[in-house]
């Protein structure tokens, strides 16, 4: 008789795939369509009015050099509805030397999204400055973009700045609450009047409640999504007050 096969060496033995992230969550979406290599990689980001829309050029800066050496088809889209905004974006000297593959315009976001469609629609800090009824347009608007993914801000925890300056029940009572134009209140897409589903995969920001959440855009909007959340979130918002104009994010106070 033969002896028993000596046991494979390490490099041998078979590996078990690391775990998907995404599953490990529980999405209901299915995984997004994989993207080819040599297509064009299109990306538009929403952004905020006020002052925080300073904090605009470093990060566009942050996406334009950890994406563009690495994805020679990159180009991205900034969008504001204010037009000071654009202009200091345009005119920098740093974002100038980025060449036509980065460009800005101005843009009402409720009234669509121009120039798509996107393979990813980064909406960070602007659905917390909008009426509950504009946010609801803007989403849809997304939806109506044809883009493929969509990569938006969401406090499922509420703010944690506002929370330690104003307590516990304050905000509860701040988090999605409707509020003027260009005021703040946290956006927990999550809970009414938005219910939107479970998302792909969420990121921790790890800065005072604030995630990322990323959705499959042609999932997310099938069948009646668009008209039903805009249905859903105008009958809540005519039952609803408004917040007054001075309320803020973050540190609660007005454009913090």
């Amino acid at each position: 008789m033969r002896g028993a096969p000596p046991p494979p060496s390490p490099a041998e033995r078979p590996t078990r795939p690391a775990a998907d992230p995404r599953r490990l969550a529980g999405p209901t979406q299915p995984d997004p369509p994989p993207r080819s290599r040599d297509r064009r990689v299109r990306l538009a980001r929403g952004g905020r009015p006020g002052p925080a829309a300073r904090r605009a050029v470093p990060q566009t800066l942050w996406l334009a050099d950890r994406i563009l050496p690495e994805v020679p088809c990159f180009s991205f889209t900034g969008l504001d509805v204010v037009p000071s905004v654009i202009d200091r974006n345009r005119a920098d000297p740093a974002l100038r030397a980025l060449g036509p593959r980065v460009t800005f315009q101005v843009a009402e976001l409720s009234r669509g999204l121009p120039g798509g469609p996107y393979d990813l629609v980064l909406s960070r800090d602007a659905l917390q400055h909008l009426p509950w009824e504009t946010a609801a347009e803007v989403l849809a608007g997304y939806c109506a973009s044809g883009s493929a993914l969509l990569l938006v801000g969401s406090y499922p925890e509420g703010d944690g700045a506002f929370r330690r300056a104003h307590g516990a029940d304050a905000a509860r009572a701040h988090a999605n609450a409707s509020v003027e134009l260009g005021s703040c209140a946290t956006v927990d897409l999550a809970k009414p009047p938005f219910s939107l589903p479970p998302p792909v995969e969420a990121f921790d920001e790890d800065f005072d409640g604030k995630h990322l959440y990323l959705y499959h855009l042609p999932t997310l909007c099938a069948g009646n999504f668009a008209r039903d959340l805009l249905s859903r979130v105008r009958a809540a918002a005519a039952a609803s007050p408004r917040l007054g104009p001075v309320v803020g994010c973050h540190s609660g106070l007005e454009g913090g």
